[in-house]
């Protein structure tokens, strides 16, 4: 009950106010009678704990292969409270940066199981196969799911 309640007065910027109490977020203010949201320094201890579990998390999925746009959604709205046409381009972004640090440090380096015909190892660390499938679904998906409610 209460989460529904919660859902249907959010977000309150932009209304009028009186104290910061009649904003309903804890990132939400009463500035010159109207519900702004708060500078973003000095960060709250709620925010601290999302900025590092965001950051272990990147490092976590990045090493394990994958990018982590999509799950970093729920973090992004379970944590800073950020809804979906804010939070998927800020997972984009991610997105974007963990697939270039990935590859930044991948780059150099060659392919155990790929040999040539005198038995070096050959051949890049990256599928660009399954890049060039994956990459623009997850995109295109995910900005078609911001367009349609």
């Amino acid at each position: 009950m209460f989460l529904n309640v919660l859902a249907s007065e959010y977000p309150q910027i932009g209304k009028k106010c009186s104290s910061d109490s009649e904003c309903l977020d804890i990132y939400e203010v009463c500035t010159s009678d109207l519900c702004t949201h708060k500078d973003s320094w000095p960060l709250t201890g709620l925010e601290w704990y999302g900025v590092f579990l965001v950051g272990f998390w990147l490092f976590g999925v990045c090493t394990a292969g994958t990018t982590g746009g999509g799950t970093l959604i729920i973090v992004l709205r379970a944590v800073f409270n950020f809804d979906l046409s804010a939070a998927i381009p800020l997972s984009n972004v991610s997105l974007v940066a963990s697939g270039a640090v990935v590859y930044l440090f991948n780059f150099n380096k060659t392919h155990p199981l790929k040999t040539d015909t005198a038995g070096k190892p050959c051949g890049t660390m990256q599928d660009y196969n399954m890049i060039l499938i994956m990459y623009p679904m997850g995109i295109i998906g995910s900005a078609i799911g911001t367009i349609i409610p």
